[in-house]
């Protein structure tokens, strides 16, 4: 027969998932990506009043913060010599969604479930932090 997990082994499990996954996506290519922001087409100068109805693109904005930060959501194809490849783009909303739960934010987090697995298992904390955990790790 196998035991339930308890809430507090659970927490700890999704606080170190969590911070592998916010470990991983801070690097890429060997480089830090652990600060990301979002970047509008060209002609949207910087500091202008979001753009509510331009497509957007997700740079690590740690590795260049200018405007040739790397984006971190790439094409799959290539093309030919004479071809126009384009590069993907995301909603604003999207963007700037992905954005605030960069790696920094996500191992902030990771941080604060290993500290709440610590806490009374019947306290409302701990039962938000059991949904959280059961979202990260897919249960």
């Amino acid at each position: 027969m196998a035991h339930p997990i308890p809430p507090a082994e659970t927490v700890r499990q999704a606080a170190a998932t969590l911070a592998a996954l916010a470990d991983a996506a801070a690097e890429d290519a060997g480089q830090p990506t652990a600060r990301w922001s979002v970047r509008y087409q060209p002609g949207v100068l910087p500091g202008a009043p979001p753009q509510r109805d331009r497509p957007c693109y997700l740079v690590a904005t740690d590795r260049n913060p200018g405007p040739a930060a790397p984006h971190l959501i790439r094409s799959g194809s290539r093309g030919g010599p004479n071809s126009r490849a384009t590069r993907p783009t995301l909603a604003p909303q999207h963007a700037q969604y992905i954005a605030a739960m960069d790696p920094t934010t996500g191992l902030a987090l990771a941080r604060l479930l290993a500290t709440l697995s610590a806490t009374d298992p019947t306290s409302p904390a701990m039962t938000d932090a059991l949904a959280l955990a059961h979202q990260i790790l897919n249960a």
